[in-house]
């Protein structure tokens, strides 16, 4: 009797400490989602959709390095980039309720829950003309949580997609864009 009563207790520390961890990750990564979204898009464009999916994006050093010139960033920051791109979750999805949270007005964010798959085709044929969606990636970490490697996609009609790499840093427990690299189009 007394060894299941243990084993309760492991169980229920260990759910309550993952919650704990599950949470605290959501956090972090609304406060990046957060400052893309308002350092960065909302200054550059007005009526925009999100798109659901937290795609996971390799962080390749190599690129990093040659594109951003940051040389001084210390090694193993940028080896836990990279560990922590490959064992990234996949298949997550950004929640509606933090759209609701961002408070911004239809200005800005055309709809205040993100869009899936079915949502961005059924978009297009409805409106048959270019929008403006986000697909904002799933925010990688070092494993301190003081650097992140985030990456911004824009989809303005099928076939027509744009986007670039964010890399952040936690100052004075604020996370600020450091630079804007690898620029792409197509």
């Amino acid at each position: 009797m007394k060894i299941n009563n243990k084993i309760y207790v492991i169980f229920f520390l260990t759910l309550f400490f993952s919650c704990k961890s599950l949470s605290q990750r959501e956090k972090i990564e609304s406060q990046i989602f957060r400052t893309i979204i308002f350092d960065r898009l909302v200054k550059e464009h007005s009526e925009f959709f999100i798109e659901c999916d937290k795609h996971v994006i390799p962080f390749d050093e190599n690129d990093f390095l040659e594109q951003t010139g940051l040389i001084d960033l210390p090694k193993n920051v940028l080896f836990e980039l990279k560990k922590n791109s490959k064992n990234a979750i996949k298949n997550e999805k950004w929640s509606n309720s933090l759209l609701e949270e961002l408070n911004l007005g239809s200005g800005f964010l055309k709809l205040r829950k993100c869009l899936n798959n079915e949502g961005i085709a059924s978009l297009f044929e409805k409106e048959e003309k270019r929008q403006t969606i986000f697909g904002i990636s799933k925010p990688i970490f070092d494993d301190k949580k003081q650097h992140c490697v985030i990456y911004v996609s824009i989809l303005a009609f099928p076939g027509s997609v744009s986007g670039s790499s964010f890399f952040l840093k936690k100052v004075y427990g604020k996370w600020v864009i450091v630079q804007e690299y690898d620029f792409w189009m197509s």
